[in-house]
């Protein structure tokens, strides 16, 4: 069994799903787009295949549409990927943060040339999403301090503003998302029992619109798997649960405050990587697993119901929509 660790690129979970379950029809809204442009690389509203070779410092991305990616960008051993749509063409952009000279470097959809924006140190935690609400990835990294504080850096593309958010412990793991539905993205923070104890843990979120809230969800070693799985346009508290090697799905609907808890996978296979890979709005429960030589995707289908696996990475790849759990 992994421990939960202090960075998102350990953040394998795995989950085999075997719950069938009906979803409440809601219009689309904003949650889910925003964070599925992080992973739309071809601008079709639907999330796309991706992984990170190590060996070879290429992305190789599988776009919805047919059409196939490869490219060089990066490097394993410094870098964590950090995709998201930060020139604003609806299409995301290859991206990663690098952790040794604070800066990020990504390649522009819109037009192929590359760019830098220096923001963080070493130690910081990449965590680029759309906090304005402006269609565009703002750069961001959270600071853990020895005084054990959480500090949000954000440069807010808007306006090339800094915003400076105070809000966590060094302790806890973040879990940003839109849980007011605004369109933007709202900073918000997991908070366990202190250890060895794995006792219930409370999610911190600081609302854009709706203000501070708090509400305990999970337990301290669970997984952070944010989404909207109800398409209600607003993110949904979630969590993945390693339980005795199976891993479990807690979700809490935010559109009904329902349970919805679904089984799926092993964890020592398994990396999460949920998102809206068929375009309903719904955020779909997935997977990526290396096994067999290979590396898979396993996806269960909101509009159906129905569980799709494509191959697609090697093992020692990276599945890059791990990036958005904690």
């Amino acid at each position: 069994m992994m421990k939960k660790i202090l960075t998102w690129r350990s953040v394998s979970a795995a989950l085999c799903l075997a719950l069938t379950f009906a979803m409440l029809a809601a219009p689309a809204a904003n949650a889910q787009p925003r964070l599925r442009k992080q992973m739309d690389f071809d601008n079709d509203n639907k999330a796309d295949y991706a992984v990170f070779r190590n060996s070879n410092n290429t992305w190789y991305i599988q776009n919805s549409n047919g059409g196939v990616t490869s490219q060089f960008f990066g490097n394993g051993t410094t870098d964590f990927q950090a995709p998201g749509d930060y020139d604003g063409d609806g299409k995301a952009d290859i991206c990663v943060w690098r952790e040794t000279d604070g800066t990020f470097y990504y390649i522009r959809s819109s037009n192929g040339t590359a760019g830098t924006q220096q923001w963080g140190i070493l130690g910081d935690e990449a965590m680029a999403r759309d906090y304005d609400g402006d269609n565009k990835t703002d750069f961001a990294v959270v600071r853990r301090t020895g005084g054990g504080a959480m500090t949000w850096y954000i440069l807010e593309s808007m306006t090339s503003n800094l915003r400076i958010e105070n809000f966590g412990l060094s302790t806890d793991f973040a879990a940003p998302g839109d849980y007011d539905g605004d369109g933007k993205i709202d900073v918000a923070v997991q908070r366990g029992t202190a250890p060895p104890v794995n006792g219930p843990a409370t999610f911190y979120i600081l609302q854009s619109t709706a203000g501070f809230t708090a509400i305990n969800w999970g337990l301290t070693n669970d997984f952070v798997v944010p989404g909207d799985y109800d398409n209600d346009g607003k993110t949904d508290l979630a969590v993945a649960r390693d339980a005795t090697g199976t891993y479990v799905w807690y979700i809490r609907l935010s559109q009904t405050g329902a349970l919805l808890s679904a089984a799926f996978g092993t964890s020592a296979t398994d990396y999460t990587v949920q998102n809206d890979y068929d375009g309903d709005g719904r955020c779909d429960i997935a997977v990526w697993r290396e096994a067999g030589g290979t590396g898979t995707f396993y996806v269960r289908r909101t509009v159906d119901g129905v569980t799709v696996a494509f191959q697609w990475g090697l093992p020692a790849d990276f599945p890059v929509a791990a990036f958005d759990t904690h």
